[in-house]
């Protein structure tokens, strides 16, 4: 079939959307071809060509030969066997066309070539925007409002091209009108025809970073870095920065003279308050931090779990949690730990809720039990074993029989830990270990070298009775296996 004019259409539409004439041909070959295979019967595998110079379409039906155990497809797939009784020197793989009868080509072609054409360039038209925009993804794009509706804002850009962006990634009591202009933060783009081409939020926590770039040309040339981000869109935000140049004061930067900097980014969301730390590769002094204004009296970091019991003081607990925890939210999302943060009186509360769990774990006995024992003073098992049965039948609770029990199992718990005395991991082969602190140790389920190694001087005196120096010592001798196995 010949069409001259097509040449000419193709050209103009190349020249007039800044695509290439040979990807506007092959959409086209494509499209004309799965338009031909729908209207034959089966599951048949068409492939059209288009002369460059002349218009003229052919297209042929194509056979692929395949084993005879991968034979699926009766109507795209010929047997091997098969093939080699009606064609010389075929093999596997290989292709056999078809030509299709031109009058129904023909029929089609004119039906439904324009309909093609049209929506292959729109298609590629959109193709074409989309790479343009996938560079610049989670950036900030300055757009106008171009319609509100109960769903959406529509944006449109200052290229024509329209972006998305729903109701839920609006800031709370956030309202636009039309001919607004806007900020937004590209997520992503929408490669679908249908819908608009890009979207849009406000509420993701990187445009804040965004944002700050634009207004702090330190951050934008990269003598200061923000390093991590936790935000409640529209209400509060915590960001972590680091300076790359120990000349520059990142927190200072970020604020700006009288608070401008930071001023005009909070403006933009509302009045969004935004808290800006020092960023720390100590999760413990990073949590301090994020934890500002609250004066932290002591951290204790389970590595394992990722979770730090934060004390701070009595008067600053409030400041520390936050409104409807808001605060310790924020900086356990910005430092990735889970936070729990309490005051001095809470922290030994939870201290003495630890040795009763341990103690009653290890006398088999109910925790309520051993939480009456530690309030009457006897924390170890020691001190228990040690005592007499009129010792702890005084105590309001017990009596004669509940002391003598209690006492047995005591001494029986002494006597489990003395047999674990023998494995060369345990505490008793630290050098500087005295029967007292084995006793106080033992109480608290902490048996073996390696638990002490794993410690820091902060934890091990916070379990413990024992002086800062005396404690390091102990760590120091328990982690000497890992500089021996390192040699």
């Amino acid at each position: 079939m010949k069409n001259s004019n097509l040449i000419i259409v193709i050209e103009s539409l190349a020249n007039e959307k800044s695509i290439a004439p040979e990807t506007i041909f092959k959409g086209i070959e494509k499209a004309m071809s799965s338009v031909l295979s729908r209207t034959l019967p089966g599951d048949v595998d068409i492939r059209t060509t288009i002369d460059r110079k002349t218009g003229e379409f052919s297209s042929s039906r194509i056979w692929t030969i395949v084993a005879e155990h991968e034979f699926e497809n009766p109507d795209a797939q010929l047997d091997i066997t098969d093939a080699k009784n009606t064609y010389d020197n075929v093999n596997i793989g290989d292709e056999i066309e078809e030509e299709v009868d031109q009058d129904v080509l023909g029929r089609i072609a004119a039906h439904q070539t324009k309909q093609i054409i049209t929506r292959f360039v729109r298609e590629a038209e959109r193709a074409k925007q989309a790479e343009q925009y996938e560079g610049i993804i989670g950036e900030v794009i300055t757009g106008k409002v171009k319609r509100v509706t109960r769903e959406a804002i529509i944006i449109e850009l200052n290229d024509g091209v329209e972006g998305n962006l729903s109701r839920s990634n609006i800031l709370p009591r956030e309202v636009f009108r039309t001919g607004d202009s806007i900020k937004v933060y590209l997520e992503q783009i929408n490669w679908e025809m249908k819908g608009q081409l890009l979207e849009f939020s406000r509420i993701n926590p990187k445009m804040i970073s965004e944002m700050f770039k634009l207004e702090v040309p330190e951050i934008s040339e990269g003598l200061i870095e923000i390093r991590a981000i936790a935000r409640e869109a529209g209400n509060r935000s915590k960001i972590a920065v680091k300076a790359n140049d120990t000349r520059i004061d990142p927190i200072g930067a970020c604020i700006g003279i009288r608070g401008t900097r930071v001023q005009t980014v909070s403006n933009e969301f509302g009045g969004e308050r935004i808290d800006i730390i020092l960023w720390d590769n100590d999760p413990g002094h990073l949590a301090i931090n994020a934890l500002t204004p609250a004066q932290v009296v002591s951290v204790n970091i389970d590595e394992n779990e990722r979770t730090m019991q934060v004390t701070v003081t009595e008067d600053t607990l409030s400041q520390a949690i936050g409104k409807n925890g808001q605060n310790v939210r924020l900086a356990s999302n910005l430092i990735g730990w889970k936070l729990d943060v309490s005051a001095p009186q809470e922290a030994e509360a939870t201290h003495e809720e630890k040795l009763s769990i341990e103690m009653a774990a290890k006398l088999d006995i109910d925790e309520e039990i051993a939480t009456i024992l530690i309030r009457e003073g006897f924390t170890h098992i020691n001190s228990i074993a040690k005592s007499s049965i009129s010792e702890i039948s005084a105590i309001d609770e017990f009596d004669d029989e509940i002391g003598e029990a209690i006492i047995e199992r005591a001494k029986e718990a002494l006597l489990t830990s003395a047999l674990e005395m023998t494995d060369s991991n345990h505490i008793s082969n630290l050098p500087s270990m005295t029967a007292d602190l084995i006793s106080q140790l033992s109480a608290i389920g902490i048996t073996y070298s390696n638990e002490i190694a794993d410690m820091d001087v902060e934890e091990l005196t916070k379990h413990i009775n024992i002086s800062s120096e005396l404690a390091a010592k102990l760590i120091l001798e328990a982690r000497q296996p890992w500089f021996e196995s390192n040699k």
